[in-house]
């Protein structure tokens, strides 16, 4: 291996057998009956990742990303291949690995820190070190099985980072605890980067990637389908996500039956040309106190398809809910905004803000129109939902996180860096 290199991986494969009972397991353990079906969680995976890199490890869920993880961690033994570290290595993996649940997080933290080859004064300050930054308090001293998930991620990467590893693996958790201790962490990967240490992150937050990464590896079926220039691959992989989640057939051509705009379905301008997309809800994050309320979802476009959105251009969401419903909440609001990557809220608009009241008689549909603010190009998120109360004081009734991936794409640079207030002449509502 060569001394600039920090990991080398070749022609790495992991197979799982998959049996069609507990007896033919049973079988296997006992007289080593093999399985007939093999499921390859990564396939003959082979890269280099040189000392100082930062990796982004992108790809769906189900790629491979968790396992390549725990192979190169130790947790997992490979079915073949190898992979080579040079260098202390340290992991931020899912939560629990590593740690006694029985154990207070102050004796789970140095127990782990007793592991390294370090002095017993090194060893202690550390110890304080990680525990000072985790930010958990007095519950430090009470059994790890009791915290949070929040509260272990936040230990667990105080202790990843405070080892001061050569090769460091994070694996989604930049994510952990409030806004400030996020930023907090924010810092700490920063400073890793400026002391030339390698990194391999793995985010579904492709800003974050862009932000830290010199480079990436999507990982597509447990195959490696690009490697090379963080921006080039994640832009790939960002179009190819967008493409198959919208599942846009030839959106925009009206040839096609299953692309036609059902006109009693939807509330829109006759005279001008729709294109839209109805959002597959059944793997969309959601809350609030009624996860019914809300039965479906249309994003439509009036000019142009949804692979990509322009400023100044029209757009609506089609919110279908449970009508039958209407009579529990006094004052409903239905609403949208869209989120930059890092998760701030870019602009915003709802029924209430704009002054417009929701009809108890009104059937179970409501459209919000809207026209694109002059917004950065960039990759947005688009949230909708609905809630009972003010703009200052509601409870969420239902809201549907992320549902679409919103490509903005301009020929000049607009401002993203606060909430954008639309213009009242270009926002309407309708319902049914």
């Amino acid at each position: 291996m060569k001394e600039d290199l920090a990991i080398k991986v070749t022609s790495l494969t992991k197979e799982y057998k998959i049996f069609d009972s507990s007896k033919d397991l049973v079988f296997n353990v006992l007289f080593g009956k093999k399985s007939n079906k093999v499921h390859k969680a990564i396939s003959n995976i082979s890269f280099e990742v040189k000392k100082g890199t930062f990796l982004g490890l992108i790809g769906a869920n189900g790629a491979g990303k968790s396992t390549l993880l725990k192979i190169l961690t130790g947790v997992l033994r490979q079915t073949s291949g190898s992979c080579k570290i040079n260098g202390k290595i340290s992991s931020i993996l899912e939560l629990g690995v590593g740690f006694d649940p029985e154990k207070t997080g102050r004796e789970n933290i140095n127990y782990l820190f007793s592991l390294n080859d370090i002095s017993e004064g090194e060893k202690k300050s550390k110890s304080i070190e990680a525990i000072n930054f985790s930010e958990i308090g007095s519950y430090v001293d009470q059994p790890v099985k009791t915290y949070s998930s929040g509260m272990f991620a936040r230990l667990a990467f105080a202790y990843a980072v405070n080892i001061d590893p050569e090769v460091l693996i994070v694996d989604e958790a930049l994510s952990v605890g409030d806004l400030r201790f996020q930023q907090k962490c924010l810092r700490k990967m920063r400073d890793f980067k400026e002391r030339g240490k390698t990194v391999i992150f793995v985010s579904h937050d492709i800003g974050s990637v862009r932000e830290f990464c010199d480079s990436a590896l999507w990982l597509k079926n447990g195959c490696v389908v690009m490697e090379g220039d963080v921006k080039d691959v994640t832009t790939a992989y960002v179009h190819e996500m967008i493409h198959s989640e919208s599942k846009l057939l030839d959106c925009g051509q009206g040839e096609k039956e299953s692309n036609k705009l059902d006109k009693d379905k939807s509330v829109a301008s006759p005279e001008m040309k729709q294109n839209f997309v109805d959002i597959d809800m059944s793997k969309l994050t959601m809350s609030g106190k009624d996860l019914d309320f809300i039965d479906s979802l249309r994003l439509i476009s009036f000019s142009h398809d949804l692979s990509y959105f322009s400023p100044g251009r029209d757009y609506a969401i089609e919110i279908n809910f449970d009508e039958r419903s209407l009579s529990k909440y006094t004052d409903l609001i239905f609403g949208v905004n869209l989120l930059n990557s890092k998760g701030a809220e870019v602009f915003g608009v709802n029924t209430y803000a704009y002054g417009h009241n929701i009809d108890k008689s009104m059937k179970g549909k409501i459209v919000i129109k809207f026209k694109l603010p002059n917004i950065a190009n960039g990759d947005y998120l688009l949230n909708v939902g609905t809630a009972n109360g003010t703009q200052l004081s509601h409870e969420i009734i239902h809201w549907v996180h992320d549902f679409y991936i919103v490509r903005v794409r301009a020929d000049f640079k607009g401002n993203n860096l606060g909430q954008i207030f639309i213009d009242e002449k270009d926002v309407s509502f309708y319902h049914h």
